[in-house]
């Protein structure tokens, strides 16, 4: 697949910022013909997805329709799932099996992140630049209007718009390995974007931060919530601008801890190192899932659809949408 040219790169922003206020008749047409395209193009392109959905009628009209696909059997099947014949799962292990290939392109071409395994299954997935460019423009729309203020705007630049980001190295993992890739890649972010390790002691990481001085503070909810404790006894002198809570569950409570103890912006993230900006908070503090380009589906452990409830009204769902409005979704 060819790369987006600046153009698409444009229309895709501009694309997703639109889909903010859309009604969720529009979210899911949106949705749904993005699902139909997608499986066009795997079923044609990947001999594992042909196989396995060689007798499912398309279009799509009930998820339940597809065979459930676990990431155990992706990793067994990597070759043929794989759409782009080049890659080889041989080749993939060997060039993440070394330290220096972090943050660079696996052929040139493709990020390479892996999971932690936390669920008994490490996991190996390849991103190119439409994946990226999709999950980072919607992370966008719901964040960027944060930095219009003119607090935010002079923080930023006070701070030089330094970017520190909370997360395990030593890898490639998704945050190491895209952080340096980030740093490689764009002479602006070079000196302006750091990896800070959480495995060292607290007395280290808050010594690292106070001389970075990030404007941007990203990481774990639980390290975020010690360096809280640890700027409100002092021994920690941040002032950013912006903190993502991401990789774990946080509460509101905590949040307004992180606003209150910082006084900046904070905005929650959830994700995953298949597509990091499933969902984003708003300015009214409610998590959006951005089903627009992904389909969240509750289930059980044999696969079962089940119900829950979600924080943002989602257009093809078993969960019930949060019942506290969201000024944002006045269409719907």
């Amino acid at each position: 697949m060819e790369q987006p040219s600046a153009f698409e790169k444009i229309r895709a922003r501009i694309g997703a910022y639109r889909m903010k206020g859309a009604s969720r008749e529009e979210i899911q047409a949106r949705q749904n013909q993005r699902l139909q395209n997608h499986l066009e193009f795997v079923v044609r392109e990947s001999r594992f997805y042909k196989h396995l959905y060689a007798d499912v009628e398309r279009p799509i009209t009930d998820l339940r329709s597809l065979p459930p696909v676990t990431k155990s059997q992706l990793m067994e099947h990597f070759d043929s799932v794989v759409t782009d014949t080049a890659v080889e799962f041989a080749d993939v292990a060997a060039f993440t099996s070394e330290a220096a290939t972090i943050g660079q392109r696996f052929l040139g071409r493709y990020p390479v992140w892996l999971t932690s395994g936390t669920t008994g299954e490490p996991g190996t997935f390849l991103q190119d630049e439409w994946s990226l460019l999709a999950t980072d423009s919607v992370g966008d729309r719901w964040s960027a209007p944060a930095f219009i203020d003119g607090e935010t705007i002079k923080r930023l630049v006070t701070h030089n718009a330094r970017t520190a980001e909370i997360a395990v190295g030593g890898g490639h993992f998704a945050a190491a390995s895209g952080v340096e890739m980030f740093r490689r890649e764009n002479q602006f972010l070079r000196d302006r974007m750091r990896l800070v390790s959480p495995d060292r002691p607290l007395s280290e990481i808050v010594q690292e931060l106070d001389e970075f001085q990030p404007v941007i503070l990203v990481g774990y909810s639980t390290v975020l919530m010690e360096l809280e404790r640890e700027q409100r006894a002092g021994q920690l002198n941040l002032s950013p601008a912006f903190i993502v809570p991401s990789g774990e569950p946080i509460t509101e409570a905590q949040k307004a801890r992180l606003r209150k103890t910082f006084d900046c912006t904070v905005r929650e993230v959830y994700g995953a190192t298949e597509f990091y900006s499933i969902a984003v908070e708003c300015d009214h503090g409610n998590l959006h899932a951005n089903t627009d380009w992904i389909v969240l589906e509750p289930v059980d452990a044999d696969y079962r659809r089940v119900r829950g409830t979600i924080r943002d009204g989602s257009p093809d769902e078993p969960g019930e949408p949060n019942p506290a409005h969201c000024p944002i979704r006045s269409r719907r």
